[in-house]
């Protein structure tokens, strides 16, 4: 699997060709040149290599964990930032509050929108004047019809940016967020408690065992770019469903990276190669060991989520037989 991911990566960038799985270095290409890693990681990945060298012999670890790496983790939350700021949260997760809150029942089959993944820092999440412009008619609206309250899950939180910024967004909503680096959740609670927040709560632990008393408690669960990293997913995914309403939603995030690495190109290799450092070593830092990574690719993560027992739920016009950050689903 390192093997395959690294050549998804080379493909992805144009380093290497592939045909028929048949894989071959691509030489004199003036795109290859123009290429620039994002420099601020180099000296942190560098850091890695030692542990990822051990990775690729047949006989070393399968994987390695991050969740204690503190440098990284400060790095992943100044990169996720910019994401959580207006337009983010505006066009992924604001459709689907409308949706939950708006409707007079599911009907999933009649349902009537990822803006870029990576703006490289996130930085003030949910401005006033943004939300006054862009959340306040949604919230008046839904006030005059089922309520204001939710209770909102966020699996893998990091330090909290995304729980504080639904939060801050949604006063009259509960935000749970939970992480398995004890590191991120106590980061969380010090944000939390130095913005006053009585709506957002912080759990150490880890997603595939949940607390009991979750049963059917969400009307939403996100993960954002976390599905691709778990060792486990099978039981994750198992969690979720015991935790969501029966009407509920959940929503993943993950890379834009075709199952077939053929079918990349220079959009996806700008942050392929994330993957090799810290997402298919994650995926395969415990048993299980899945070996997911960013290589698994949109395709098979829609199929992992039908076989699990979801179904594919449009918002704003999704089309799933083309590749899209955000997948929406409700259990089958």
């Amino acid at each position: 699997r390192y093997v395959e991911e690294w050549l998804g990566c080379m493909v992805a960038v144009r380093f290497v060709n592939v045909k028929d799985d048949r894989y071959w270095l691509s030489v004199d290409s003036d795109w290859m040149q123009e290429q620039s890693f994002m420099a601020s990681l180099l000296p942190i990945y560098g850091m890695k290599v030692s542990e990822l060298k051990q990775c690729f012999r047949e006989d070393g670890p399968n994987g390695f964990a991050y969740d204690h790496d503190q440098e990284l983790i400060s790095w992943i939350d100044e990169y996720k930032k910019k994401q959580m700021e207006s337009s983010w949260i505006k066009d992924n997760v604001d459709p689907v509050i409308s949706y939950l809150q708006n409707i007079e029942g599911y009907n999933y089959e009649t349902l009537p929108e990822f803006s870029e993944w990576l703006d490289k820092d996130r930085k003030n999440i949910a401005e006033i004047g943004w939300i006054e412009e862009n959340i306040s008619p949604l919230i008046d609206l839904i006030r005059t019809k089922h309520g204001p309250a939710l209770n909102i899950l966020d699996i893998g939180c990091g330090i909290g940016r995304l729980p504080l910024g639904l939060g801050k967004k949604y006063p009259e909503s509960t935000v749970y967020g939970v992480d398995e680096a004890e590191d991120c959740i106590e980061k969380a609670n010090a944000l939390s408690k130095e913005g006053n927040y009585t709506n957002v709560n912080f759990i150490f632990g880890k997603a595939d065992d949940l607390p009991a008393k979750w049963n059917e408690m969400f009307d939403l669960v996100i993960m954002l770019d976390v599905l691709h990293d778990l060792a486990d997913p099978d039981k994750v995914i198992t969690e979720v469903k015991r935790i969501m309403k029966p009407e509920g939603l959940f929503v993943a995030f993950d890379p834009l990276v075709h199952s077939y690495h053929g079918d990349n190109t220079e959009d996806q290799g700008r942050y392929y190669f994330f993957s090799l450092f810290v997402c298919l070593p994650c995926s395969l830092s415990r048993e299980p060991s899945a070996g997911l990574g960013m290589g698994w690719g949109y395709e098979n993560k829609v199929k992992f989520l039908r076989e699990s027992g979801f179904k594919l739920v449009s918002i704003n016009n999704e089309d799933y037989a083309k590749m899209t950050f955000r997948v929406v689903c409700q259990k089958a």
